[in-house]
């Protein structure tokens, strides 16, 4: 009799435990839940462009830290004109002009006389990240 009731418990315990046990579609489905919650929460990886210019046109950290700032300062204002619609157009070309002629006085401070040399690395580098998301696209549509 105690055979059968230990054998019991065992059974009843093997069935507790089976069923609170999640499924490989919740397991994947919490994984990319918590990716996702990740890459929002995570610090934001950094921008390889700023490592390439340092690197291709003999820059120092304290350039880069600056060329960061004034890009990132511009893009801003950029990003406002155009959504209050003050950027397109032939009636916003002088925002544009100002605001882009502000930009380059600034780079030139920073970079001096390497300032043509980088306006072709951006260049080049503008190219490069094109033809990556072609070859990324044909990827996706070929496994489709």
């Amino acid at each position: 009799m105690r055979k059968l009731k230990y054998l019991l418990l065992i059974f009843i315990c093997s069935l507790a435990v089976i069923a609170c046990k999640p499924t490989p579609k919740q397991v994947k489905a919490k994984q990319e839940k918590t990716s996702k919650g990740a890459k929002k929460k995570g610090a934001k990886k950094a921008n390889p462009l700023w490592g390439a210019a340092k690197k291709e046109l003999n820059l120092t950290t304290d350039q880069t830290k600056r060329l960061k700032a004034i890009t990132s300062k511009y893009n801003k204002q950029i990003s406002g004109l155009k959504k209050s619609k003050k950027w397109d157009g032939k009636n916003n070309a002088n925002n544009r002009k100002k605001l882009v002629g502000a930009r380059a006085n600034e780079l030139k401070k920073t970079l001096g006389s390497k300032y043509n040399s980088y306006l072709a690395f951006l260049k080049k580098w503008s190219k490069k990240k094109k033809a990556a998301k072609k070859s990324k696209k044909k990827a996706k549509s070929k496994k489709k």
